[in-house]
């Protein structure tokens, strides 16, 4: 199993599949206080909205670091959108 986090608003966006064995794995779910969506091998298949504020805050929580580049380049992908959206964690 891995996670799967995707971000849509009507159509999907953007992805990612964090490498599950990782020690950054849980990153992102950290960053956007999204932990009761970590189903631990997985997500739990749960979605959430994230409005822009939220997104800029998570990509500034974003620690530096190229090991952080995919978060990095999901968040700048999501707030690229101009309004919030919904990531779904599975």
């Amino acid at each position: 199993m891995s996670h799967r986090i995707t971000a849509f608003q009507e159509l999907e966006i953007t992805n990612f599949n964090p490498d599950p064995y990782s020690k950054q794995e849980n990153t992102i779910y950290e960053i956007l206080n999204a932990q009761n969506h970590n189903g631990g091998c997985s997500g739990r298949g749960t979605t959430q909205y994230f409005n822009q504020d939220e997104l800029m805050d998570a990509l500034n929580k974003l620690p530096s670091g190229d090991e952080y580049e995919t978060e990095r380049n999901f968040l700048k992908e999501c707030i690229k959108h101009g309004e919030g959206l919904y990531i779904r964690f599975s």
